[in-house]
């Protein structure tokens, strides 16, 4: 084993061929290091391999390491919404409705970073192509995007990743982006303004009335090839009316609905063997059940799953 390099937590980490081995180290900051340590090892995700040892050693096996590294920024998740609003979540718990999405800024942006990484890897390489098999129409594929008059509308676009690279990688097409967020539009608007991108727009609109006469939306009824929502639609305050409005947008009989969302089912006891329910549910707790219940609405959450979803959907016409 040799000292492959030092961690943020004062611990040498070494390798070996069992996975990664700490060992506390003698600078100051021991006692925390001690302390996370013992949180790791009672949680079953670090092993303590020498209990007897004067200098214990804890290890990190390869499989929880491969566990551990899908994660990744997901682990900054829960402490940061905690920061946000734990307190207006516990009110709105005790006294009912939702938190004020003002509540949630920090948040907003951190899921902007994390789109950005998510939509970076997979959008336009693996997912749009994807599209051709999963559709319930007639759709040509990514070619039909190449071919000047496409157009694009991504609802609830937050900061505004994944309407960027569509229209950085199809430049014939002319793609909206649409959120109510005014500081998400505005970061969107001045990063497609510093890299030149001239064929999208975006625009500060309630995805739930989208029939509306903002931005010229009802120009947009029947237009689009693509409407896309990557897990939006249940925190919206009326989900019904914005599934119905993106089903207006599309053009008749080719026009491609893709909406991304959690993997779940909609009843709590078909989803006690997933391995990430209490964290995903924890989640639609502090952030997208309060944003849902706001003015009224019905509070989808995160956890809505595929049999209410398609039932929407089949509601809203598709």
């Amino acid at each position: 084993m040799h000292t492959a390099h030092t961690c943020n937590m004062n611990m040498h980490i070494l390798t070996s061929v069992y996975g990664y081995v700490y060992v506390l180290g003698d600078d100051n900051g021991k006692e925390e290091e001690q302390e996370i340590l013992a949180v790791l090892v009672c949680g079953k995700v670090v092993e303590l391999s020498h209990e007897l040892e004067v200098q214990p050693r804890f290890a990190l096996s390869q499989d929880r390491k491969d566990a551990l590294a899908g994660m990744g920024i997901y682990f900054e998740e829960l402490p940061l919404l905690s920061q946000c609003a734990f307190e207006q979540v516990s009110t709105a718990a005790r006294e009912g409705g939702g938190v004020d999405p003002s509540c949630y800024a920090s948040f907003s942006e951190w899921m902007g970073r994390l789109a950005d990484a998510k939509h970076q890897r997979l959008l336009v390489e693996k997912f749009l192509p994807a599209l051709s098999n999963g559709s319930s129409v007639k759709w040509s594929g990514v070619d039909l995007l190449r071919l000047p008059g496409a157009v694009v509308c991504d609802l609830g676009c937050g900061r505004g990743a994944a309407a960027l690279l569509i229209a950085q990688a199809f430049p014939s097409a002319t793609v909206y982006g649409i959120d109510i967020d005014k500081p998400a539009i505005e970061s969107a608007q001045r990063k497609a303004v510093e890299l030149g991108v001239t064929n999208l727009s975006y625009h500060m609109v309630d995805a739930t009335n989208l029939r509306a006469d903002e931005f010229g939306a009802r120009e947009l009824v029947g237009k689009c090839d693509l409407v896309t929502a990557f897990d939006s639609i249940h925190d919206l305050t009326n989900p019904s009316a914005a599934l119905e409005g993106a089903h207006s947008l599309l053009k008749p009989l080719s026009g491609v609905f893709a909406m991304v969302d959690i993997s779940a089912k909609t009843r709590l006891a078909d989803n006690l063997q997933h391995p990430m329910a209490p964290f995903l549910y924890t989640v639609s707790l502090m952030h997208c059940m309060p944003q849902g219940l706001n003015n009224g609405g019905p509070g989808l959450g995160m956890m809505w799953g595929r049999e209410k979803a398609l039932k929407m959907l089949d509601s809203a016409g598709f």
